[in-house]
């Protein structure tokens, strides 16, 4: 099979051309997901570059064998009218070449499309390191496609040149995803300016219910004093005027707002008491301690808190449940009391109660102890407290509660499936509300 020098150079030119034009295509769209993926995270969506690379060598590679595929199809083309078993063999090629292309992009389009909003709004699904070795089978077993093609002529020296072919499409793969058809770097850089990854502190419990209002507010741990909104950042000791600005473009909803705090896990407590102050300035009454979801999946869209009411030092449980149909349910958790026993719990480097040093993994046992109507946690804190060892006894203390809560429980929900309802929601509710009196989460702080 022979081709005019102009038919080569203008097919191999087109075909260049086809395979920027496609890799370009699918590089933006990749990166206009990514984008858009950070108005529905609270995270935004970081690739490290070896995920980068890789993804850009399989967009080069798919980009170049469907340029390929174009470049055969204009060789190919000019003779392909007529009869006889060389013009049958170029047709062939050609079809080859059309249903290759415009399957291959039909499927890949569904897949990515599904995959791509599915990342985008729900969990970050993660295809390497498990999809590394199918995506190159991928690239490969489109390849071969080429290989099929080229063996139907007896073409002199023709695993020669294949090999050629193979090595060319190499290169050129690897030159094509070395190409950035944005500054993504820059990008990444001003989310991550007010969105950073915090090493959030780890909790025994989770109290925040579905369809919560709330702010994200983050500490910036290059600069201790400086509190991060969603585009740009304040004083600590200022940050009220912008909890009040939330609170009042929210006013007919103003007693159900909350400040969602973000901060590193060793973040001294005296930071994380200033913050708190300055909530209690704007009047906002719920304050949520944002803690790490266990699911690796979840963690850049995850809210997961503790929530709890506040007024000056002293803490009251949040006062909803965490299942849908009881978000508009409130509990009495305010009710006065005269407490006849305090409880001493030092918090520092090691926790001591009443005393006595417990270890963390005695903690939620030990706390259970001394849940009951007539008892009073004081916590005594010092401004080196790290807030790790904070979340800790707290999360554990709040855990015995619902521990014990649920050990001493009468009533358990049940569910009509034809009327999509709970058949005994209130008895549910009534019992719930005892066991919040019976077991109460009593606490005031000490800063020391």
């Amino acid at each position: 099979m022979k081709f005019s020098k102009k038919r080569l150079v203008l097919g191999v030119l087109i075909g260049l051309i086809m395979a920027f034009a496609i890799y370009g295509f699918v590089y933006l769209l990749r990166e206009t997901f990514r984008l858009m993926s950070f108005s529905f995270g609270y995270l935004p969506n970081i690739l490290s570059e070896s995920e980068r690379n890789i993804y850009n060598w399989f967009f080069a590679s798919l980009a170049l064998i469907f340029g390929n595929s174009m470049t055969f199809s204009i060789l190919f083309s000019g003779s392909s009218h007529g009869f006889g078993e060389r013009n049958y063999q170029n047709r062939r090629v050609i079809n080859n070449q059309t249903v290759l292309n415009l399957s291959f992009a039909f499927w890949f389009a569904k897949i990515g499309y599904v995959l791509a909003i599915f990342s985008m709004g729900i969990s970050d699904f993660n295809f390497l390191p498990d999809f590394t070795i199918p995506i190159i089978l991928l690239v490969l077993v489109l390849y071969l496609e080429t290989w099929k093609t080229i063996s139907l002529y007896r073409i002199k020296n023709r695993f020669k040149w294949m090999l050629i072919h193979f090595i060319l499409l190499i290169i050129l793969s690897f030159g094509l995803s070395k190409i950035d058809f944005i500054n993504y770097k820059s990008i990444d850089n001003n989310q991550l300016k007010y969105h950073p990854i915090v090493d959030l502190p780890i909790s025994k419990f989770s109290n925040i219910t579905y369809f919560e209002r709330f702010l994200n507010v983050t500490l910036d741990k290059e600069e201790s004093n400086k509190l991060l909104f969603e585009y740009y950042e304040n004083d600590i000791n200022e940050s009220y005027l912008d909890f009040l600005d939330y609170k009042v473009s929210r006013v007919h909803d103003s007693s159900l707002l909350s400040i969602r705090l973000i901060a590193n896990s060793d973040t001294k407590m005296e930071t994380i008491i200033s913050v708190r102050k300055q909530i209690v300035k704007a009047q906002i009454n719920n304050i949520i301690y944002a803690i790490l979801d266990p699911d690796e999946l979840a963690r850049r869209f995850s809210s997961e808190g503790i929530k709890l009411k506040i007024v000056d030092n002293r803490y009251f449980e949040n006062d909803k449940l965490s299942q849908i149909f009881f978000i508009r349910e409130h509990f009495n958790v305010e009710k006065d009391f005269n407490p006849k026993d305090t409880i001493a719990v030092k918090i520092n480097k090691r926790v001591f109660i009443d005393g006595s040093l417990v270890q963390p993994d005695k903690l939620i046992d030990i706390i259970s102890q001394h849940i009951n109507q007539d008892t009073v946690f004081e916590y005594q804190i010092s401004m080196e407290t790290i807030y790790q060892d904070y979340i800790t006894v707290l999360s554990s203390h709040l855990k015995a509660i619902e521990i014990k809560r649920y050990n001493n429980r009468k009533v358990d929900l049940e569910w009509d499936n034809k009327k999509f309802k709970y058949k005994n929601k209130e008895q549910f509710l009534k019992d719930q509300q005892r066991l919040r009196n019976e077991f109460p989460f009593r606490l005031i702080e000490i800063i020391n």
